[in-house]
């Protein structure tokens, strides 16, 4: 952490002349995955360092339309396919794989794809899913606010666009908790839970909103403040103007 930026979730692998420039998605998978594990332990509370890194570096390393890619490989020198290559629809083959070696505001740097990191990060994807909410006996728990369909209760989040979260639930609770994003306090009455439409009287334990008991066609509707703010940060060696909005970023200059 003391080479990347914790802020955005850039950890990276790769040193040229002690500068480390890249970030390979294992890296970052990685420590979401030993961020989790810590915090399910009980050991620490990482949950809103996992909540940054997934809005923005990891997000954002993973491939999910290959369009800029057949575009960019227009421009490049036409070369021969060796025997032991492909040229079949190979971009969007790789659909759903992790960038190699990304730097802040470029998804290919050095290389573009290096498949340990999907299977790296694929697995990261699950630890975080099976972490946004986890039911504890007759206790459910919202650890991010970061939509989730489960058996229990489905998650509908609106960060980065509007401070509220919906609850909508399928099985009986006695107690609902709810985590607070990171620019919240712990107490603060800017956090607001209303039950189907009426306002609930609230209150906390640590970090987390205790929203009381649900039953099935329950409406939980969280809601607080969000704003956006402008952050000088490094990353990589490179300076940037980051515009955040809650805990994402929604613009860094220069871009990419």
């Amino acid at each position: 952490t003391t080479q990347g930026s914790t802020l955005v979730g850039f950890f990276p692998e790769l040193a040229i002349n002690n500068r480390y420039l890249t970030c390979e998605s294992c890296e970052v998978a990685d420590m979401i995955g030993m961020g989790v594990k810590l915090s399910d332990a009980g050991v620490g509370d990482y949950w809103d360092d996992i909540d940054r890194w997934v809005r923005n570096q990891f997000t954002e390393q993973q491939l999910t339309d290959a369009k800029w890619v057949d575009e960019l490989a227009k421009t490049q020198p036409v070369k021969p396919v060796a025997f032991n290559e492909t040229a079949e629809r190979l971009a969007e083959r790789n659909i759903g794989a992790f960038a190699g070696w990304a730097s802040a505001n470029e998804w290919a740097t050095l290389i573009g794809i290096q498949q340990c990191c999907l299977g790296n990060s694929a697995r990261a994807l699950y630890y975080v899913l099976e972490s946004i909410v986890q039911s504890q006996g007759k206790q459910l728990r919202v650890n991010l606010l970061l939509n989730r369909a489960t058996p229990w209760v489905d998650l509908y989040s609106y960060i980065p666009y509007q401070g509220r979260v919906e609850l909508k639930f399928k099985k009986p609770s006695e107690k609902v908790l709810v985590r607070a994003p990171e620019w919240i306090n712990s107490g603060s009455h800017e956090m607001v839970c209303q039950v189907n439409g009426i306002k609930r009287n609230c209150h906390w334990q640590g970090r987390y909103l205790d929203g009381g008991h649900a039953v099935p066609g329950d409406k939980f509707v969280v809601t607080f403040p969000i704003t956006e703010r402008t952050v000088k940060e490094t990353i990589g060696d490179v300076p940037y103007t980051l515009t955040i909005k809650g805990s994402t970023v929604t613009s860094i200059d220069p871009p990419g």
